[in-house]
């Protein structure tokens, strides 16, 4: 009695998981702007460029991090109710960039700066801007200069 209520169970449960899959959705690469990089950026005048990136969603902010050239690590951080718009970028702001080029044993931090947020998508998790910054290290001191960061990230 067990086989026969067993087996009908399994073809029913089998039915049900195969027929409530729904196709995804398609989108087309047309774009009604120009074409950005997903993660690019000018550091003092040389230009970087990934397209490797992680994106993590959490607590009110979009973490994107990426790493460049085997040791040059950079994090965009940027509020997730941030619309289309220019925002300050800063320690403690909606919008900061940090970078390390020593595996994590000093950090700067975007200290001034700007980032222009071009679209932002929250249905379909798609946030596009650029963004200028100087980058300050407090111990040893130092700055770069970054101009040109452009990012296209799903998240």
């Amino acid at each position: 009695m067990k086989t026969p209520f067993l087996s009908i169970a399994v073809i029913t449960l089998s039915a049900l998981t195969l027929f409530s899959c729904k196709k995804d959705k398609e989108t087309t690469g047309e774009s009604s702007g120009p074409t950005l990089k997903t993660f690019a950026l000018k550091v003092d005048d040389t230009s970087l460029q990934t397209e490797f990136y992680s994106s993590q969603h959490t607590a009110g902010m979009l973490i994107i991090q990426t790493n460049i050239n085997g040791g040059l690590i950079f994090g965009l951080a940027l509020g997730d109710s941030l619309q289309a718009g220019t925002y300050p970028m800063g320690p403690g702001l909606s919008a900061r960039l940090t970078h390390t080029d020593d595996n994590y044993a000093t950090s700067y931090i975007s200290d001034p700066g700007t980032l222009t947020i071009t679209a932002h998508d929250t249905v379909n998790d798609k946030i596009t801007g650029t963004y200028n910054c100087t980058l300050t290290r407090v111990s040893p001191a130092g700055t770069k200069t970054v101009t040109g960061g452009e990012f296209n990230i799903q998240y």
